[in-house]
């Protein structure tokens, strides 16, 4: 007789996060044990065995309900990370803002708020602050043209791969952005719940929930999938999937026009993601204090870290909290680790010798460590192994298969003393590693390499995919939902790192219109049309005045002696 895993979708098991580690292992291992072909799809029957070995309704009526909520796609089968979507609590959203209701001459939706030509790239009250200049020079003077996403992924799915290593990065500068992405794709089935559609929309229209942190709601985003692609060879210029998948396109569109175009997507502070992504409160940063060029690696300033205005991703507000020892913030991010919450790391301190450049020009370090860049941190704690006890912590660079951009020093895949420890490297599975990306460092090394860490409030429902990589018999890499350990790197001429000033963000004009009517295709706009403060009849966000120096956008005294003040804006921001 199977042992019973008692679950209940959308309920706590015994943690505030959810649904426990151990919990996810077993889910993990009775999922593949029922997938008979290794495709990491279970059909109805195997299904129905899996929910009744979890002590789940498994009635006729119960397993239609289940299927018809969670089967994305329609294909009649259940993946493991639509099966974990069944434990995330489904975001509730506004109504979609009146708007222009078009379409055009092919019959699908056209979204005249963010219409498909240049504006709704190049727009900018800023163009300067936004680098605009950059996108257009990696464009060849802007020469865009626009595909629907069934166009760019043909026979494609919405969700097809949902894994943090699923983003490559294009010519905009929006690192924090996608970073912020691979976070939430860290927690399978999350990403899910981003969209109100859960498969390819026929009309190609698609609603996604963005949370308004000062409001504290939830809202909607209406956008079409007419996505930029390059005039030369058609492909995205922007993000760009791993596979035949729409969701990365839609998901960097709608943040698109959220802040007013693409352009004024790029770079912003680590945490501006998780405020939007989830319904987070405050965020806390740990920052090591700095004094002159030398960063004090046992003593952090801590600092609160809220956003003013939704849409403006420059009224960031960093406020500091006092400081601490590096003991202390040890305690802390083992503590954030153990109630599930968001973590991430990055670090401001100039690196080894190079080892090559990031996807927005950031320099590599020799030790595989990049300046400027955000990292997930899967997590931290201690482990007793080989007669000492190791603070350890597990972090993941997106960007996965770059050569160059993985941890090369102690704890490393390739460390050359593993020999010596041989019961640390059993208990840190070092040797089922199975995700390009993902790394061990020592806690002294990492506060040697890393100058900030931050940490989202925010109890998870499901543990950290990243936890439990390794432990559990992986799907076939060609399996539905199965994990790419691949990134490729983007194929478009690399933007200089973005490091603007806080620009006035300008909100879409919208008008309620609620009869159809059909325009013609959109036109390609082969010269962006860059539009300057006061000539867009828009209503304007303005969250510091433009005059405000580098700090004070951040309302960070002139004293605070950490990164945050001693470089100014250019350095906390991500591009």
């Amino acid at each position: 007789m199977p042992q019973s895993v008692v679950a209940q979708p959308g309920k706590a098991l015994g943690r505030p996060g959810g649904v426990s580690v151990d919990e996810l292992k077993k889910f993990k291992q009775l999922f593949a044990k029922a997938d008979k072909d290794g495709n990491n799809t279970l059909d109805p029957n195997e299904l129905t065995t899996i929910l009744r070995q979890m002590g789940m309704p498994t009635t006729p009526q119960a397993m239609q309900q289940f299927m018809s909520k969670y089967d994305s796609d329609g294909d009649g089968k259940i993946s493991f990370q639509e099966f974990m979507a069944a434990f995330h609590t489904a975001p509730a959203a506004l109504p979609p803002r009146p708007q222009l209701n078009t379409v055009g001459a092919d019959g699908k939706f056209v979204d005249q708020a963010f219409p498909p030509n240049n504006d709704s790239v190049f727009r900018t009250p800023n163009p300067a602050a936004d680098h605009a200049q950059d996108v257009m020079n990696a464009t060849q003077g802007g020469k865009i043209q626009w595909k629907r996403c069934s166009e760019i992924c043909k026979g494609g799915k919405l969700f097809n791969n949902v894994h943090p290593n699923d983003i490559s990065q294009g010519v905009l500068g929006d690192c924090w952005l996608l970073a912020g992405l691979a976070g939430l794709a860290e927690f399978e089935g999350a990403v899910f719940h981003m969209f109100e559609q859960k498969t390819v929309s026929p009309d190609g229209k698609y609603t996604l929930r963005i949370f308004n942190h000062p409001a504290r709601r939830w809202e909607s985003v209406t956008i079409d999938d007419y996505i930029p692609v390059s005039a030369v060879d058609g492909k995205p210029i922007m993000a760009k999937p791993q596979d035949n998948e729409m969701w990365v396109l839609l998901a960097e569109k709608a943040f698109a026009k959220w802040f007013g175009s693409y352009v004024q997507t790029q770079g912003a502070f680590v945490l501006v993601p998780f405020m939007l992504l989830t319904d987070s409160g405050p965020c806390k940063g740990f920052s090591q204090v700095k004094s002159g060029p030398n960063f004090d690696v046992n003593n952090y300033t801590i600092s609160r870290v809220t956003l003013e205005d939704a849409r403006n991703r420059n009224s960031c507000k960093i406020v500091p909290a006092g400081q601490t020892t590096a003991d202390q913030v040890w305690n802390e991010i083992c503590a954030a680790d153990r109630q599930n919450h968001i973590m991430a790391a990055f670090t401001m301190k100039d690196p080894p010798s190079g080892g090559g450049r990031g996807a927005s020009g950031e320099v590599i370090g020799s030790d595989g460590i990049a300046k400027g860049h955000a990292y997930s941190v899967i997590t931290a704690k201690e482990v007793v192994a080989d007669g000492r006890t190791w603070r350890v912590l597990r972090v993941r660079n997106p960007w996965g298969s770059n050569p160059t951009s993985e941890w090369k020093g102690p704890l490393g895949d390739s460390w050359s003393e593993w020999g010596r420890f041989p019961e640390l490297r059993r208990k840190l599975g070092i040797d089922k590693s199975e995700t390009d990306g993902m790394f061990w460092m020592n806690w002294d090394d990492f506060r040697a390499r890393f100058s900030d860490l931050g940490v989202v409030p925010k109890s998870m429902e499901v543990p950290k995919v990243g936890q439990v990589e390794g432990d559990v018999a992986g799907t076939q890499p060609d399996a539905k939902h199965g994990k790419k350990f691949n990134k490729d790197q983007p194929e478009a001429p690399a933007p200089s790192p973005v490091m603007p000033a806080a620009p006035v963000i300008l909100g879409g004009a919208r008008v309620i219109q609620p009869t159809p009517r059909v325009v013609a295709a959109p036109t390609v706009v082969t010269q962006p049309r860059v539009m300057p403060l006061g000539s867009v009849s828009m209503a304007s966000r303005q969250a510091a005045p433009l005059s405000y120096s580098a700090p004070l956008s951040y309302s960070a005294p002139l004293s605070y002696s950490s990164p945050l003040s001693q470089y100014g804006v250019p350095s906390m921001r991500f591009a």
